[in-house]
């Protein structure tokens, strides 16, 4: 671990495979919605702020990974699925 990341940091790009996964399950979710379904998940664990979850979120977009808009559900593109 080096001097900077603190141990309850995640790595990078671990919060984009979270989303991915937690889209995957087939339901339409708006980001409140997916913050609390990663923390469910994890049993309380991984706990995803706004401040990171929505940059994951358009980052997502901006591949095309994921399709809908912030004020709006999100879900995982036909591209990825196939």
């Amino acid at each position: 671990m080096t001097p900077k990341q603190s141990r309850d940091e995640i790595p990078p790009g671990t919060l984009d495979m979270l989303v991915l996964s937690t889209l995957a399950r087939g339901t339409e979710l708006h980001g409140f919605e997916i913050a609390e379904a990663i923390k469910r998940t994890s049993t309380d664990i991984l706990l995803v702020e706004e401040g990171s979850l929505y940059p994951a979120l358009q980052r997502l977009l901006m591949k095309g990974w994921i399709a809908g808009a912030p004020s709006h559900s999100f879900s995982v593109s036909a591209e990825v699925l196939a």
